[in-house]
């Protein structure tokens, strides 16, 4: 746990809005820091960062995949897309791929099983460096 402010109870009357506003704006901007919009094939689609299960470059074209579908992606560049991913959980398995931590279930010695039980291939360059960011994850 990490506090957010501390209000003495002598002021409590006076300091408590002031905690709750400031509180509040704080969770709208993460909020809006986790969501993206990108141009996809499919139309302008707003992504929340939580709901990719990983990002892909094939044929120098880039895809999202959820859940629900996958979406090619249009004027992005798969190395941009990928340094703005890693602050938020994802982790490279292989030059054109990047999974996000949170969905892995399993990670096998080549290859790594998400929630929906989709396995992608691991680099035996980066299956370690993938290990240790789950297990940090998890902690």
């Amino acid at each position: 746990y990490s506090p957010f402010r501390f209000l003495r109870k002598s002021k409590l009357d006076e300091e408590l809005e002031e905690a709750l506003n400031n509180v509040i704006k704080m969770i709208e901007k993460r909020k809006e820091e986790k969501h993206y919009v990108f141009d996809t094939d499919k139309g302008e689609i707003m992504f929340d960062i939580d709901d990719i299960l990983y990002i892909e470059c094939f044929n120098k074209k880039a895809y999202i995949k959820t859940f629900n579908s996958k979406y090619e992606l249009l004027k992005v560049k798969f190395n941009n897309l990928l340094e703005e991913l890693i602050k938020f959980n994802f982790i490279s398995i292989y030059r054109n791929c990047a999974i996000n931590i949170k969905y892995i279930y399993s990670i096998g010695k080549i290859d790594v099983t998400l929630d929906n039980k989709e396995k992608l291939a691991v680099s035996r360059y980066k299956i370690n460096d993938l290990k240790k960011a789950f297990i940090s994850y998890a902690q």
